[in-house]
């Protein structure tokens, strides 16, 4: 039942473009078509990252003129190298069987052709694809590296999952369990829904958010948790190098160390101030990867260029008077918890119900489910003051804080349904059936603003 569910989510994904090609084109998106009424739809930046991960050395691109024209150069993917290099790395042997076996299909590069061409048509610009990219057929290897990855990123997301919440995927008895069905809300979603088919660093907010329910739930009461932080200090830091976003489970971390050594052990404040060596060594070596990249950048390749701090808005509003920053801030959080419960509404019924089912029925404290509330708690808080900080703030920025929850609903859900459970699993598997169909095929959000456009906000 769970591959069927699988198989459905992709086969709907890749069963052509569900956007009008005019109303992509405004939001930076381009629909692809294939033969037999296949396709997709992939964001503006995928030719820049393809163009890096097929070329690293793109990434010192300063300047981009093609006719005439100034595009965004490959400098686009300076602060997230991690992911790009890597899908250089693995393409290559993806490269040589591509060409071994001789797999490229001229039709299939027709069609590819024309789609993308007919963007430049529809936007009055005289030039072709190969004009921007004249090595448009040796990029499809590295386009199938991309999916792949991103597929191993959403298997990653499960499997760390349903370590924090105890079970392994890998147990047949596991699929039983309505823990695990719930993990699929990891699977189906809006970010997958535009990134497994868009070459992107996007999916990182969900592994961000599985790392960080597997780090904190790692730590114990009853173990010595000091190794444990500098390890995940270490693991947050690389991944900077491949998505920005993992301060905010660096910050969780630390704040949940800090519960369960005060709290928990009864530890006193004093005790942990002398043990300022930790905290400070967990945040240098969390630094160092990044800061390491940033010199190596600076002093060695012309100097360091953040694409989304200095090309967009990121972090322009912290130039504002403190009221304005307040109220700007506040704003924005209002708007990204809006657009992250409606992106997954069904888990937002579901934690509705059963917190309020907890609360007012088996009068339960909320921050004794094995941490699992607290983690979204302050996991949510982060996201939210940093992309609202940051300025834009949409569904594949915020869908996470709605997503860290799904271990306490599912503890709660565990503890409360006792009787007929396989009803409630069989019940899930049709939901997922369809609710895959409508998350692939509906109509937003799509485009680089990711809200194309939702009909509820």
């Amino acid at each position: 039942m769970f591959i069927l569910v699988c198989l459905t989510f992709i086969s709907a994904l890749y069963s052509g473009p569900v956007v009008d090609d005019s109303k992509q084109i405004e939001s930076n998106t381009r629909n692809i078509y294939l033969p037999f009424g296949f396709g997709f739809s992939v964001g503006s930046d995928a030719g820049n990252y393809m163009r890096i991960a097929k070329d690293p050395s793109i990434i010192f691109e300063r300047e981009r003129i093609v006719n005439g024209r100034e595009l965004v150069p490959g400098t686009v993917g300076l602060s997230r190298p991690g992911f790009l290099f890597m899908t250089y790395m693995v393409s290559k042997p993806i490269n040589f069987i591509f060409n071994y076996f001789n797999l490229f299909s001229e039709n299939i590069h027709k069609n590819i052709k024309e789609s993308l061409d007919s963007g430049y048509m529809e936007m009055g610009i005289k030039q072709t694809i190969e004009d921007s990219v004249p090595n448009l057929r040796d990029l499809y290897p590295t386009y199938i590296t991309f999916v792949l990855l991103n597929l191993i990123i959403i298997i990653l997301c499960l499997i760390f999952y349903s370590k924090a919440m105890k079970f392994s995927v890998f147990k047949i008895s596991s699929y039983a369990t309505i823990s695990l069905w719930l993990g699929f809300f990891f699977i189906i979603n809006d970010l997958t829904k535009k990134y497994i088919v868009s070459p992107s660093v996007g999916l990182f907010n969900l592994l961000a958010v599985s790392i960080t329910l597997l780090a904190c739930s790692s730590l114990k009461k009853e173990t010595k948790n000091q190794n444990l932080l500098i390890l995940y200090s270490l693991i947050f830091g690389l991944g900077n190098l491949f998505y920005e976003i993992f301060i905010c489970p660096f910050v969780t971390l630390l704040l949940i160390y800090v519960k369960i050594e005060i709290i928990d052990n009864k530890k006193k404040l004093k005790d942990l101030i002398k043990n300022y060596k930790l905290f400070l060594s967990s945040i240098i070596i969390f630094i160092t990867p990044y800061l390491s990249w940033y010199i190596f950048v600076e002093f060695y390749q012309n100097g360091f260029y953040h694409f989304g701090i200095e090309a967009s808005p990121g972090f322009s509003i912290l130039r504002e008077d403190f009221l304005k920053i307040f109220s700007g801030i506040i704003l924005n959080m209002i708007h990204g918890i809006k657009v992250a419960y409606l992106s997954v509404f069904p888990v937002f019924l579901l934690l509705l119900t059963f917190t309020v089912h907890s609360l007012l029925i088996k009068k339960d404290n909320l921050f004794k489910q094995d941490n699992f509330f607290l983690i979204g708690f302050i996991y949510s808080t982060t996201i939210l003051v940093f992309f609202s900080s940051y300025g834009v703030i949409a569904s594949r920025h915020t869908i996470g804080i709605v997503l860290i929850f799904i271990p306490y609903l599912a503890t709660l859900m565990e503890r409360n349904i006792k009787k007929k459970k396989d009803n409630y699993i069989y019940a899930f598997f049709v939901f997922f059936i369809f609710y895959s169909v409508y998350v692939a095929r509906k109509t937003f959000p799509y485009g680089e603003g990711s809200n194309l456009f939702n009909p509820f906000i």
